[in-house]
C-alpha cells in the first residue's frame, strides 16, 4: 500500500518515503518499487534504537499500518508508539484496534484500509495543512504521555492486578 502511494505521489518533488526494517512484506515491496521505477522511495535496513530515533526525528510524518489482513485489524504496531513519543504526526489505516485508542484528526489521521489512493490523499492533506499536521502531532504526543508511556502502562497493569 505504501509503495503504491509512493507511486501516486511520484510527481511531488518534496515527498520522499523511507521504509525502515525487514518486515514480512519487505521483499515484495522492494520488488514492486523496482518494477514501478520509483525514485521517491528508500529502503533502509533495521537500525539500532538510537539511530532509529534520529531518523524518525528527521521525518515530517510517520506511517502506521495499512494492510488488509486480520492481524492488521487487531494490532497497533510499535512504530506508531515510537512516532507518537517523538511528537510526529501519524497516518494509519482506520481499523478496530486503532480506533480503540485514537481519534481521527485529533491524534492520528486515518485512511481507508489497503487504499493507496486514500493514503496518498492523506499525506497530501498533511503536507498542505500545517495546522492540522501540528494538531495531530501534538494530540498524538499528549495521548502517548497520558496513556502509552511504559510507566503509565505498568501503573495501570499493577492497579488491575491489585498490586501496589
Amino acid at each position: 500500500v505504501i509503495v503504491s502511494a509512493a507511486k501516486l505521489l511520484a510527481g511531488e518533488p518534496d515527498i520522499h518515503f523511507v521504509l525502515i526494517g525487514n518486515g514480512q512484506t519487505s521483499q515484495e515491496s522492494v520488488g514492486l518499487a523496482a518494477e514501478l521505477g520509483l525514485t521517491n522511495l528508500e529502503f533502509a535496513c533495521s537500525r539500532p534504537v538510537v539511530d532509529l530515533a534520529a531518523k524518525i526525528k528527521s521525518f515530517d510524518l510517520c506511517l502506521g499500518i495499512f494492510g488488509s489482513t486480520p492481524k492488521t485489524q487487531r494490532v497497533i504496531p510499535n512504530k506508531i508508539y515510537q512516532a507518537l513519543a517523538m511528537a510526529k504526526p501519524v497516518v494509519s489505516a482506520n481499523t478496530p484496534a486503532i480506533k480503540e485508542l485514537f481519534t481521527d484528526r485529533e491524534n492520528i489521521l486515518l485512511c481507508r484500509t489497503a487504499d493507496a489512493a486514500d493514503l496518498a490523499a492523506k499525506i497530501l492533506l498533511l503536507k498542505n495543512d500545517p495546522a492540522l499536521k501540528q494538531k495531530i502531532a501534538q494530540g498524538g504526543y499528549q495521548l502517548y504521555q497520558e496513556h502509552c508511556r511504559p510507566a503509565v502502562i505498568a501503573e495501570k497493569l499493577l492497579a488491575d492486578l491489585n498490586i501496589s
